[in-house]
């Protein structure tokens, strides 16, 4: 009989996790990125009826467990909740789970929304210096002068298939906040951040810059200017940004386009593959066959002047020999018309672009007529 209603004693109870409460219990940064440490307790709903209360007793929001420290994987427990109208603790499932650390950025203003994943290393949890570093690129290029950064700390806790929602103890805050924020001052800037600033740019990705800027140009120009502080910036970014401008310069309809597209990556081309130079070659030969056989000596002789050392010393010589008779049998009328119709400017332009191929006799002639205009 006593054991029956002991038994009964205990027959309706319900502890169950409602979310985690969190705290931070250190902070500290170093060239890797920012550190972390956090503490969480479980915190519960409880339910009991038994054959001592008509009704039953029921609390939310209890602490069901002691404050641990927040790690990747969460360690075995057992709950315990103490109620306010009971003498012994309400036992609980035992429990183990994991958590997942996640940030985004409050500051700089240009780069909310920026989310990252958060590491647990040697019992810390790591903000990586590439992802803080990419945020002061970021920063950098929209022209938003990053002199701190705040960021904001999400967690979530996994408990078997429950998931529940780690919620923050902030200083100078009675309520627990959703997400907690650590904050990087200008000092801690000055020390590392040219540090990180080099680590994020091998982790950016041409997409990156673009969903800001509109221009893989701006970021092209951003790597050079770094490419001494900064060694392997450059050749990390290359291929991706190369790949990118490769698709442009294949789709190039004109001189103009691909002018457009290879500008993209002109000061960085050294460090472009074959794969780039390849494409570049079949699009120049490609333009300049078209203008060459539609007559258009301009564009067929800026193509030769343009990418006369990327195509070659073979295609250079025969392209720049047919670009050569061609100013010989057209440059001389298109003289004479500009002086018939007192085109002065544009006189002196056919002189000085054309001259050295039409020879000196001709360059001598031509500039007296121009004199006597």
């Amino acid at each position: 009989m006593l054991f029956w209603l002991l038994s009964m004693a205990h027959a309706g109870r319900l502890v169950e996790v409602q979310y985690q409460e969190g705290r931070i219990s250190d902070l500290f940064f170093s060239q890797e990125g920012l550190h972390f440490q956090a503490e969480v307790r479980d915190v519960c709903h409880f339910w009991v009826h038994n054959l001592w209360y008509f009704e039953p007793l029921e609390e939310w929001e209890r602490p069901c467990s002691d404050w641990r420290p927040m790690q990747d994987l969460d360690p075995q427990r057992r709950l315990m909740a103490q109620p306010r109208e009971l003498s012994r603790p309400v036992r609980g499932p035992v429990l183990s789970g994991s958590h997942a650390v996640a940030v985004d950025l409050t500051l700089p203003h240009g780069l909310r929304g920026s989310v990252w994943g958060v590491s647990f290393q040697d019992g810390r949890w790591l903000v990586a210096a590439e992802a803080l570093g990419a945020a002061l690129v970021l920063a950098d290029l929209v022209g938003d002068t990053a002199d701190r950064l705040n960021v904001r700390v999400h967690a979530d806790a996994y408990l078997g298939e429950q998931a529940v929602l780690v919620k923050w103890r902030a200083n100078n805050r009675p309520e627990l906040i959703e997400d907690t924020t650590l904050r990087i001052e200008e000092a801690v800037l000055e020390r590392v951040g040219a540090s990180w600033r080099c680590r994020g740019l091998t982790a950016l990705h041409p997409d990156d810059f673009m969903a800001l800027t509109g221009e893989l140009s701006d970021q092209v120009a951003y790597l050079a200017t770094r490419e001494e502080s900064c060694p392997g910036a450059v050749e990390a970014q290359a291929p991706a940004i190369c790949a990118l401008a490769g698709e442009r310069v294949a789709a190039a309809k004109s001189p103009e386009e691909l002018a457009h597209a290879h500008g993209t990556v002109e000061v960085i081309v050294d460090h472009c593959g074959a794969d780039y130079t390849g494409t570049l070659q079949e699009r120049v030969a490609a333009l300049y066959a078209e203008a060459f056989d539609r007559g258009r000596l301009d564009q067929a002789d800026d193509l030769v002047r343009s990418y006369g050392e990327i195509m070659g010393d073979r295609w250079t010589t025969e392209a720049g020999a047919q670009v050569d008779q061609m100013i010989r049998d057209t440059i001389p009328n298109r003289f004479d018309w500009a002086i018939q119709n007192r085109a002065k400017a544009q006189a002196l332009e056919l002189i000085e672009r054309y001259g050295p191929v039409l020879g000196e006799g001709w360059t001598a002639e031509a500039q007296r007529r121009v004199e006597r205009l």
